[in-house]
């Protein structure tokens, strides 16, 4: 499920991740309203899920940096501004050390707002 999850997150986005200023990536999606991760979130009102928002953001920054990364936390987690089917959404990744921990400051924002933002921790693989 986790690759099939993925694999729709990828196909959602708009462009490639780049870096719009020193330690910033960000990239820009739009989920359509068949979007697997709308099922069952919930009936009759689809909400983009905080998980997915989550995943969409490591897959911002695995891709600038063509690593695989893996995540070790949150921290500051706020969900605003519910982001619905066909909304274009820009992330914004601030790498960072936080706590002495590899991570990023993260902001999705829609036409209507900064939707969500939080901190996650982070680890390379290796590939």
């Amino acid at each position: 499920m986790k690759n099939k999850i993925n694999s729709a997150i990828i196909n959602s986005a708009l462009e490639k991740a780049e870096l719009i200023e020193p330690h910033i990536i960000k990239k820009c999606f739009c989920f359509n309203s068949d979007f697997i991760g709308f099922s069952g979130h919930f009936p009759n009102y689809p909400i983009l899920p905080a998980i997915v928002q989550i995943i969409a953001a490591i897959i911002t920054i695995e891709e600038y940096k063509g690593l695989t990364l893996k995540l070790m936390g949150l921290d500051k987690a706020k969900f605003n501004i519910p982001i619905l089917p066909d909304e274009i959404i820009k992330i914004e990744c601030r790498e960072k050390m936080i706590n002495q921990k590899l991570g990023a400051d993260v902001e999705l924002s829609t036409g209507k707002g900064r939707a969500s933002s939080f901190s996650m921790f982070y680890t390379n693989l290796f590939n």
